[in-house]
């Protein structure tokens, strides 16, 4: 998709937005990924968002082999094929995938699903979106607000899921908190 200055104007945008469209891209028009890249490394993260719910969600997945850090915003599905240490804040239309363990903290959020092995939240991270992972835990304010499947949930001190669970064990300290239904439930081995 190609986002250009009468497209930003027939979608109202404020004039803030269209003169620094028209100074980072001087042509009047940008591919739309491009922009959102642009966007999000000058903080425009409303307008970020707003653009990946209006862009295809049909786009290719993304594979990305290491994650380096940094931000991740694309409007399909992701998949890093290692282990991953949020350095950066990730919003995908689609799903996230790790391959091996997925650490978020930090105050770093990932706004989408996520598929992966081992979940770990963390010092006020948040993922925003279902989760689904053989092993989940949560830490010092870190939460997840959307339903979650496991074979084993944690949480620990002021760690709390903003949804329904679906689990086989779970484990919650006193001042974690589950406000949705819990359900146990065996999974199958192919989840």
């Amino acid at each position: 998709m190609i986002i250009t200055n009468e497209w930003l104007e027939a979608n109202n945008f404020g004039h803030e937005y269209i003169n620094e469209f028209t100074l980072r891209f001087p042509s009047g028009e940008a591919d739309a990924l491009k922009v959102l890249k642009k966007w999000e490394e000058l903080g425009y993260f409303a307008f970020a968002m707003w653009l990946l719910d209006e862009l295809p969600s049909k786009m290719e997945p993304l594979v990305i082999e290491e994650y380096k850090g940094g931000d991740i915003y694309y409007p399909g599905d992701v998949h890093i094929k290692k282990e991953c240490m949020l350095t950066g804040d990730i919003i995908v239309n689609g799903t996230l995938s790790v391959d091996g363990k997925l650490i978020v903290k930090g105050g770093r959020f990932i706004l989408g699903n996520v598929n992966s092995k081992i979940v770990v939240i963390t010092n006020d991270g948040n993922i925003s979106g279902g989760v689904e992972a053989d092993n989940i835990a949560i830490d010092d304010s870190g939460s997840i607000h959307g339903d979650v499947r496991t074979r084993e949930l944690t949480i620990y001190a002021d760690g709390y899921i903003l949804g329904d669970v679906y689990a086989e064990k779970t484990n919650i300290s006193a001042s974690g908190y589950i406000y949705g239904e819990v359900e146990v439930v065996k999974l199958s081995d192919n989840k």
